[in-house]
């Protein structure tokens, strides 16, 4: 069975964590959930793994999931490797 879920990320009985930017998308085929997408930061890729983790009936996660802003690096750090 294949699923496919656009939009808001991990509604319902878990709560609503975040929200895909245009074009993300959550699918599910034989329990193997496949994040795609972006999210608004960094930080918040490992927190929706690990809240898919916790639904029932999910076997593994696939992270295909990138990120607007690198707000994980030490306060006053640049990254330069985007210039």
């Amino acid at each position: 069975m294949r699923q496919v879920i656009g939009g808001t990320y991990l509604a319902g009985a878990t709560g609503t964590l975040t929200q895909l930017r245009s074009g993300g998308k959550v699918t599910v085929t034989d329990g193997v959930v496949t994040l795609a997408g972006e999210l608004g930061q960094k930080s918040m890729i490992p927190i929706a793994i690990r809240m898919t983790q916790t639904v029932d009936g999910v076997v593994d996660v696939e992270n295909r999931l990138s990120f607007a802003v690198h707000d994980t690096h030490p306060q006053g750090y640049v990254d330069t490797s985007r210039y």
